[in-house]
């Protein structure tokens, strides 16, 4: 299973994820997202080896951001 958030996504609500254990892939095109529009929980209960691309401009804080929001510490980032 993949998702692909495209560019214009602002941002992704609480829980959005949570529970999707066949999520192995996600690549988030947008620069767009802090903290404050990622709700709790939201990627919580993915693949524990999911693959999560993002630009390279924001690779260490989308790291940190989706870690906060639930990803597990196997999740790799590209």
């Amino acid at each position: 299973m993949h998702s692909d958030m495209q560019k214009n996504v602002k941002k992704i609500g609480k829980q959005a994820f949570n529970g999707c254990k066949k999520l192995k892939s996600i690549t988030i095109s947008t620069t767009k997202l802090k903290s404050s529009n990622v709700g709790a929980n939201a990627f919580k209960g993915i693949y524990s080896k999911a693959t999560v691309k993002v630009a390279k401009s924001k690779k260490v804080a989308y790291q940190k951001l989706i870690k906060s929001k639930g990803a597990g510490k196997n999740v790799k980032y590209k």
